[in-house]
């Protein structure tokens, strides 16, 4: 990913370009847990989104710039994501010890083999993945890569709100971070995260505390309840079929259309423990936001919280 710029403001902003909304969280990371200090949802102009790409930068950047004022009127620094679905993930095993020049030149010289696709096209950033305390010759590197188009929208979007990007991530790894905050959340487990936004589902499974596996589709008629629920199943079905599949400890679901009775529906359907996905369970509200508010669209604001966890990491990638 671009490498942008880094800064040392207190508060971090996550912002969320859904299908129908801009979903912003504020967090200061400096508390421990870190304080939510304001959140927004802001309507999406029709049609601004299309599979992942801004139709017009310019056209949403009023709609943008109004989700992070609102939820925090002093930050212009802040966090955006690229769809799971337009990332490219590859793990590569490289010596163990190598510094930052080296390493990154190793993982150049992977690039052409691991991703079949010319160089210049695409962003890549990568971090080790694993523990190098853990391994003896090797250490396992995450790669990630993406579109140049994909980023230099979001960064011209960034432009015409006048705001300043810290880092670009991608939406599973956003709700994956998120989920390793949970106090139950052994990073032994297999769990699979429903997202199930207003026109859309994502599904993706987590394992060692990493995204292994993603999909997601589009839906036109948004009042069939069931219509979701048969989509959470087939998700389900589709990945427990695959060849790699790990066992599923446990399903967490958030997102707009998410509530206790499709867990409940669910559970009883998957013989599998499906519980809603709290952003607020590792964060502290100030006094100052309206909670009630904030508990009625907390569903919606996993990403964004991820988001903003991750902007407020010092060791953060993707920058």
């Amino acid at each position: 990913m671009p490498k942008l710029p880094h800064w040392g403001q207190r508060r971090v902003v996550g912002v969320d370009l859904g299908a129908t909304a801009i979903k912003a969280v504020a967090l200061d990371p400096s508390h421990q847990p870190p304080r939510l200090t304001g959140f927004s949802l802001v309507p999406l102009p029709a049609a601004a989104i299309r599979e992942g790409e801004l139709t017009d930068p310019k056209a949403l950047a009023p709609s943008l710039r109004k989700a992070v004022r609102q939820a925090s009127p002093h930050t212009r620094q802040i966090a955006l994501a690229i769809p799971a679905a337009a990332a490219i993930s590859r793990h590569l095993r490289v010596p163990a010890g190598l510094t930052d020049r080296a390493m990154a030149g190793h993982v150049a010289l992977a690039l052409d083999e691991l991703l079949h696709q010319p160089r210049h096209t695409l962003y890549t950033d990568f971090r080790v993945a694993s523990d190098p305390a853990t391994v003896n010759s090797e250490v396992d590197v995450l790669l990630v890569a993406t579109r140049r188009k994909l980023i230099d929208q979001r960064l011209a979007l960034l432009r015409a709100a006048g705001l300043h990007g810290t880092l670009v991530d991608i939406e599973d790894h956003a709700l994956a971070r998120l989920h390793r905050r949970l106090p139950q959340a052994p990073a032994s487990q297999t769990i699979g995260l429903l997202d199930a936004g207003q026109q859309s589902l994502r599904f993706s499974v987590i394992a060692d505390e990493e995204p292994v596996h993603r999909q997601s589709q589009a839906f036109d008629d948004v009042t069939d309840v069931e219509q979701w629920i048969i989509a959470c199943r087939r998700a389900v079905a589709v990945y427990q079929g695959s060849h790699d599949a790990r066992p599923l400890d446990g399903l967490h679901i958030t997102g707009g259309r998410a509530h206790s009775s499709l867990c409940e529906t669910l559970t009883d359907s998957l013989k599998l423990a499906v519980t809603m996905l709290d952003p607020l369970t590792r964060v502290t509200p100030s006094q100052h936001v309206d909670h009630t508010a904030l508990n009625r669209a907390s569903n919606r604001l996993s990403t964004a919280t991820g988001l903003a966890l991750h902007a407020g990491d010092p060791d953060a990638h993707w920058r």
